[in-house]
Order: C-alpha cells, then sequence, then structure tokens
C-alpha cells in the first residue's frame, strides 16, 4: 500500500482491511462481513456466496457481530 503497510485484497479490492495491529481479528471479520453485505444490498444468501461459507454460518456471525440487516 502506498503508506507501507500491509494490506490484504480480495477479488478486485472488493475488501480492505489494515495489518497493521490496528484491528482485532473479530473486528476484521466483521468489516469483512459488513463490506460484502453492502456490496450485496444485505443479500444474505449472496453474501455468504461471496465469504465462501452458508447462509446459516454467516446469520449466526452476523448475530455474534451485533450487525444490524433492514428487513
Amino acid at each position: 500500500s502506498p503508506d507501507g503497510q500491509p494490506s490484504i485484497s480480495v477479488d478486485s479490492n472488493l475488501l480492505r482491511v489494515p495489518l497493521d495491529g490496528s484491528l482485532s481479528l473479530d473486528d476484521m471479520e466483521k468489516a469483512f462481513i459488513e463490506q460484502v453485505l453492502d456490496r450485496t444490498h444485505y443479500n444474505v444468501s449472496a453474501a455468504a456466496r461471496i465469504l465462501g461459507t452458508t447462509r446459516q454460518t454467516l446469520r449466526y456471525r452476523i448475530e455474534k457481530h451485533h450487525i444490524e440487516i433492514s428487513d
């Protein structure tokens, strides 16, 4: 990255998080989930496919991280 800090990107910069220790693993997971949900307009099934997990597992992680899904 331009500031010299390593970063990870997935699927043409779809997701980006700093790897400088500023985020915990839980914070990174939450950020990934929120970004994918935003890009899929909160379609949990589509987000689960992108993240390579099941809808049920993603629902568990959404609840774990207290991510609000608008109905």
